[in-house]
């Protein structure tokens, strides 16, 4: 045999491999099927490879690569050659060779099996080099699991071999990252999600697949008969962080998630956008961070889309809406006293009056948001400025602001420019902050509230018990108002212990200086609780609902 001859043999052994399944797997047991094919001619009863690199710091080497390339199962004695090859970067290639005994080769046949034996180890190390790239192409290198394209490839294999029907598919998305980058550094919010990455990876198993899509995003396959289980095991993850000092710290991953169960017909694009939109709908979502998909989800998530797409030419148009709902001073059990508003929007489009909650959330997301608060912000100025020329008595106005604003270092002088172009007194108004948002980083909120008090506009923090971190909120910032959240009002009277609970958050809040205005209040009984335990400032249907701006110069002119 020649080397032109065993080339030949090969390619045709390559040739029957059909194109579309041509991987570094399938490639390889060929090659074991090709030795096998030569070795018996030649006497070789089996082949073993080890290859070796040079270690990290090349004082050593580190084995690389060892393949047990072909046995023939032959039970008698053998000699043993060994072939010695340069890899080339300081590495080298060791081949093991087990001869039957009494075999003697020409040495025509000497060189043979030396080309041979060559040609082993050249397509051994272009395997070696095709599983790295393999890995390189289809594996995340932070987290060392899946990456986008080996999902694809992982779930297309599962689909040529029965379809994905029985497995329910997970969009994960890791809250609060941004924060673990500033506290930990990014080498160690890396080191978070790789943790994090590795311990999902290993609760899903080889049944499943787990990848990394990209930044703190995650998919997870796994069958449906777990995904229960995998939902409480999401809701109590917690990884090991060790730092350079060897000291190990506890990190609790939060995190919000939508899932969908795969049905007959599902193809790979429906189970991962199925999963992505009820994760859309689970980060709206204070109170159910992971969400199952439904088909109504998708008519209002395209419903959404195209609402973000009309906002911009909305605000040209200004078709958004200022709403105002009065605040009353209930001090007076008789008579409930108009003492400020709030201002809401309203998105007037076609002749339909559109609330809020269907294009905020969305606003918030692409930050199309920050353009509709200043939007806000103009017509209030505006209005009072007008209030004001008539010959009313404006009260103070609240205009909610978004936690995005906070990341804008001028956004203090963006508010001011806005009230000195009117020419009103900046009393007149109040900031609104959402406490519903991810909290990232208290000190920019406190910065925030500090430069206002220095122009003379009061700060309010709205939402307030509606979100996770209400108690460290009042502790450490310096706002003026805490706006009690309507799930908080709504439980006065219902439970004896819910009431002591929201009697000592009252006084609490007020023992550190600040007021207390309770929103979302119905009843009367509701009030007259509140009273009782000094929070005197109210919003809600009670009092009055949200009205145009017409009506609230009614208002206003009534009281004047």
């Amino acid at each position: 045999m020649t080397r032109r001859h065993f080339d030949k043999r090969f390619a045709e052994l390559v040739a029957q491999i059909p194109e579309d399944e041509y991987d570094v797997g399938k490639l390889f047991e060929l090659f074991r099927t090709y030795s096998a094919s030569v070795a018996p001619d030649y006497g070789i009863e089996y082949i073993y490879i080890q290859m070796l690199a040079p270690g990290p710091d090349h004082s050593s080497m580190q084995q690389s690569l060892a393949s047990d390339i072909y046995r023939s199962g032959y039970p008698g004695e053998c000699d043993e050659k060994m072939y010695h090859f340069s890899i080339g970067n300081g590495g080298y290639a060791d081949v093991y060779v087990g001869v039957r005994k009494g075999v003697v080769w020409t040495p025509e046949q000497q060189q043979d099996i030396t080309t041979f034996i060559k040609t082993q180890y050249l397509f051994n190390g272009r395997v070696e080099a095709m599983r790295q790239l393999d890995r390189v192409m289809f594996t995340d290198q932070i987290t060392h699991v899946l990456n986008q394209a080996g999902l694809y490839k992982s779930m297309g294999a599962k689909m040529a071999s029965g379809g994905l029907a029985g497995y329910c598919s997970n969009f994960i998305n890791i809250r609060n990252m941004k924060l673990f980058n500033e506290k930990y550094t990014e080498q160690g919010g890396n080191a978070l999600l790789m943790g994090f990455a590795q311990r999902i990876a290993r609760y899903i198993g080889d049944d499943g697949a787990f990848a990394r899509l990209g930044g703190d995003n995650f998919l997870a396959l796994i069958e449906s008969s777990r995904e229960e289980a995998l939902i409480s095991f999401l809701g109590n993850l917690w990884v090991d962080l060790t730092d350079r000092s060897g000291s190990t710290t506890k990190v609790k991953m939060e995190v919000r998630a939508g899932y969908y169960h795969a049905g007959p017909g599902d193809q790979v694009s429906d189970v991962m956008n199925n999963a992505s939109i009820a994760l859309q709908f689970a980060r709206r979502d204070v109170n159910e961070p992971i969400k199952e998909f439904h088909n109504n989800m998708k008519t209002q998530f395209f419903r959404i889309k195209q609402l973000e797409e009309n906002v911009p030419a909305a605000l040209g148009r200004e078709e958004f809406v200022v709403y105002y709902q009065p605040k009353a001073d209930i001090s007076d059990r008789e008579h409930f006293v108009l003492c400020g508003a709030e201002a809401l929007v309203r998105w007037m489009q076609d002749g339909n009056l559109i609330p809020p909650m269907q294009f905020i959330p969305a606003l918030e997301k692409n930050g199309l948001v920050a353009q509709l608060d200043f939007y806000v912000l103009e017509h209030v100025c505006r209005n009072i400025k007008a209030w004001k020329e008539a010959g009313l008595q404006p009260v103070p106005v609240s205009v909610n602001f978004s936690r995005r604003h906070l990341k804008n270092e001028n956004i203090v002088e963006n508010i001011m420019a806005v009230v000195n172009r009117y020419g009103i007194e900046p009393s007149l108004l109040e900031i609104e902050i959402t406490e519903s948002y991810d909290i990232d980083d208290m000190d920019v909120l406190s910065r925030f509230e500090r430069k206002m008090h220095e122009y003379g506009i009061k700060v309010a923090v709205d939402d307030f018990g509606s979100g996770f971190s209400s108690i460290r909120l009042i502790k450490n910032i310096v706002t003026d108002t805490i706006k009690l959240d309507k799930s908080i009002v709504d439980g006065i009277g219902e439970d004896r212990e819910d009431d002591i609970i929201i009697s000592h958050i009252i006084h609490m809040v007020r023992a550190l200086g600040k007021e207390v205005l309770a929103e979302g209040v119905e009843k009367t009984e509701q009030a007259d609780f509140l009273r009782e335990n000094d929070c005197n400032t109210i919003q809600g249907y009670l009092y009055a609902k949200p009205m145009p701006r017409e009506a609230f110069e009614e208002s206003l002119k009534n009281r004047s």
